[in-house]
């Protein structure tokens, strides 16, 4: 057995074991899809904050049909069964660099070609790949919360050192239905002030080494959504126009304004949920690079003044 098969039966193994002590939704295990060999292409998806494996559940079937090996790990303190559960307070940025470094080295073990995708809280730790692996080919981010709509940018580098240090409040997606809302059963319905804090200490970390140093993913893919009620799209902006400057060709996708979508553009059982309009466009962004969309981006783009 080789070093990345190594790698793959230990990381696996740990997961198991993980998920065997913690009462876990048995929908939110970390999910694997495989064909029983190592096949010519592999994905990886990472969920987002309060989420589970289970967001990306009808899209890993299809990639699965499509003949690639499929994980969904379920990133740390996320998919319990008490949807109240604490446990997210206790989420670090150096756990979520590490299961994400963990899926690369599986995901590795399940293909030749390996491509990573990440929604949110998922799309930070893709772009943190993207800086990091080489052994990766291609890199889609979609709505990366590298900032968010509740914390303005330039706040940023202060609330990734404040909040993870102070004492922790929860806070309710919905603050008028709460917990009583006909809600995911797999999603936590509310998120930790203290999560949110190494959120952004995740975000600042990428922001670090992309200053430094060029991003090793093969192809980079970015895709935003000019409607987004949670995530503050000049985060993403930024880290592109970064990679930009390096000289990396970042391509760059925008949603229909027109469309109005939610956030969770997803989980298929999310309210207000559009996967049939979103699906088709993120297969294709996932399955070929789209550097016909960058000059229809970059005009976007300008019409938001960053502020960093």
């Amino acid at each position: 057995m080789d070093r990345v098969q190594l790698l793959r039966v230990r990381d696996e193994e740990k997961w198991r074991k993980i998920e065997k002590r913690e009462a876990l939704n048995p929908i939110c295990c970390t999910s694997l899809l495989t064909h029983g060999k190592r096949t010519e292409r592999s994905i990886v998806f990472f969920h987002g904050l309060t989420n589970c494996p289970y967001q990306f559940h009808k899209m890993a079937k299809t990639f699965h049909k499509l003949g690639y090996n499929v994980l969904v790990p379920r990133l740390p303190h996320h998919g319990h069964a008490n949807q109240l559960s604490d446990r997210l307070a206790y989420i670090t940025a150096e756990k979520m660099f590490d299961l994400s470094g963990d899926a690369v080295d599986v995901a590795c073990g399940l293909g030749e070609r390996v491509t990573v995708v990440g929604f949110s809280l998922g799309g930070v730790l893709a772009s943190w790949i993207a800086q990091t692996r080489a052994d990766v080919e291609r890199v889609i981010i979609i709505s990366p919360a590298l900032a968010t709509k509740t914390i303005p940018i330039w706040l940023n580098d202060a609330a990734s050192r404040m909040l993870p240090v102070l004492p922790n409040r929860f806070l309710w997606w919905d603050p008028e239905t709460k917990h009583r809302a006909p809600s995911q059963s797999h999603a936590y319905p509310r998120f930790s002030t203290r999560a949110i804090g190494h959120l952004l200490r995740a975000s600042q970390i990428v922001y670090q080494v992309a200053n430094t140093t060029r991003p090793k993913a093969q192809s980079i893919t970015m895709s935003l959504n000019p409607t987004d009620e949670a995530v503050d799209n000049q985060g993403a902006i930024r880290l592109a126009e970064t990679w930009k400057r390096r000289g990396v060709n970042v391509y760059m996708h925008q949603f229909d304004q027109s469309w109005n979508l939610a956030h969770d553009i997803i989980d298929p059982t999310s309210p207000q949920q559009q996967v049939d309009r979103v699906y088709p466009i993120l297969m294709r962004l996932i399955t070929t690079a789209a550097p016909d969309e960058t000059a229809q981006f970059d005009a976007a783009a300008k019409a938001i003044a960053p502020v960093y």
